[in-house]
């Protein structure tokens, strides 16, 4: 093939990836929670993957939203579950929360021996408390 070819192939190859619309952003994993006057919201699950690992590692990220009148601790309990939907082991994230204040929390799943066994992390709980 000669070179001309080769670069009009080129050409027309990342032509075409251009005009493909954007992806849309990945939807949350589970629908908001809220307690009280607390709300855990865009929950994503992250399983162990080539990509996955590299952000972080296998657990959950979240965002905690507090429409309470005063500072709260709040406590997320976390659930990680296998392919089969069995449960088999869990972890808790907190923070202290002022008033009309959002809260980013992640968490990881320890040990990360049995990350490969990971399917999805839940919020399976939302506690709070006024300080």
């Amino acid at each position: 093939m000669s070179g001309a070819r080769l670069v009009l192939l080129l050409a027309v190859a990342l032509s075409a990836e251009a005009k493909k619309p954007p992806k849309p952003p990945k939807p949350p994993s589970q629908p908001p929670i809220t307690y009280q006057c607390v709300t855990v919201y865009d929950i994503y699950s992250h399983a162990f993957g080539v990509l996955s690992s590299i952000a972080s590692g296998p657990g959950l990220d979240a965002k905690i939203r507090n429409d309470c009148g005063r500072t709260v601790q709040v406590f997320v309990r976390i659930g990680y579950f296998n392919g089969r939907g069995g449960q088999f082991g869990d972890g808790v994230a907190s923070a202290t929360v002022a008033p009309g204040a959002v809260y980013l929390v992640t968490h990881e799943m320890y040990p990360p021996m049995y990350r490969d066994v990971l399917k999805v992390a839940k919020v399976v709980k939302v506690e709070a408390y006024a300080d």
